[in-house]
């Protein structure tokens, strides 16, 4: 008996040492897939990081990309502002060409002997300077070929008179460029025309001391003698210091010579024309 119990033995011995030999091989298998398992990490990792790598190499291709696209967009900027450069100086370099021509006629224009008394600021020269049809004739004047002889201006006094009946009783508006203390100054009309002469005579028409530098007046202008020179003013919104106050000083009809009762602006006289 105690022989076949050992045999029992041996063979549970020998069965429990297949049994472990199985399971070492199992775990040697379970390891070899772990190694395996492994290794495919690492070439994921590896393919990752390419990918990264390929990513950022796209990334600066972009950067360059767009620095050259920059860099060209610059390039025709700054040809574009040469040629713009180019341009407006042709165009400087025409208008001061025909301005010394014009200026060269001008002065020749005023320097010949029908024309020696008149001045550069006289009414009737700046009415001529302001008429198209004249500033075409001085233009063709710089042409060596013409002489002033053969080029006349007509409708000099006409075009004076007509702008000037066109301009008499509307008024326009403008600002007042000065106005000394002494009692005088300029109006600048809005419509672009020339000062307008203004003094305390016409002021104290509508019951007006002075003007304030800026201001907004509305006027009528007529042409003398002396140029243009403003005929009545009215202040769009005067201050209590410019009136004249009533009882400082009697008002004074400047059309009839009237004193106490009236101003100009409401003689029920016809208006006189006085220099």
């Amino acid at each position: 008996k105690s022989k076949m119990e050992i045999e029992k033995i041996k063979t549970e011995f020998v069965k429990s040492k297949m049994e472990i030999e199985k399971i070492k091989t199992e775990f040697v298998k379970s390891k070899m897939e772990i190694e395996e398992i492994k290794t495919e990490f690492v070439e994921s990792k590896m393919e990752m990081e390419e990918i990264k790598t390929e990513f950022v190499e796209s990334k600066m291709e972009m950067k360059e990309s767009k620095e050259e696209v920059v860099e060209g967009k610059k390039e025709v900027l700054k040809s574009k502002e040469q040629k713009l450069q180019l341009c407006s100086y042709k165009k400087k370099k025409t208008s001061t060409q025909k301005k010394l021509k014009f200026c060269k006629l001008i002065c020749d224009y005023l320097n010949s002997p029908s024309n020696m008394g008149s001045h550069l600021f006289n009414p009737m020269f700046l009415q001529f300077l302001i008429n198209k049809q004249n500033l075409e004739k001085c233009l063709k004047l710089s042409l060596p070929s013409k002489n002033i002889k053969q080029i006349t201006f007509p409708g000099l006094n006409s075009d004076v008179k007509s702008q000037a009946s066109s301009q008499e009783d509307k008024f326009r508006s403008g600002r007042c460029k000065f106005f000394q203390p002494c009692g005088w100054g300029y109006i600048t009309p809005h419509d672009g025309g020339h000062d307008v002469y203004v003094n305390k005579n016409v002021l104290a028409k509508r019951g007006y001391r002075h003007l304030y530098q800026d201001q907004k007046v509305e006027f009528i202008s007529t042409i003398t003698k002396k140029g243009l020179v403003a005929s009545d003013v009215k202040i769009i919104k005067p201050t209590a210091y410019q009136m004249i106050q009533p009882g400082t000083r009697k008002i004074r009809c400047f059309n009839c010579l009237k004193k106490g009762t009236h101003t100009a602006a409401d003689c029920p006289e016809p208006k006189k024309d006085r220099p």
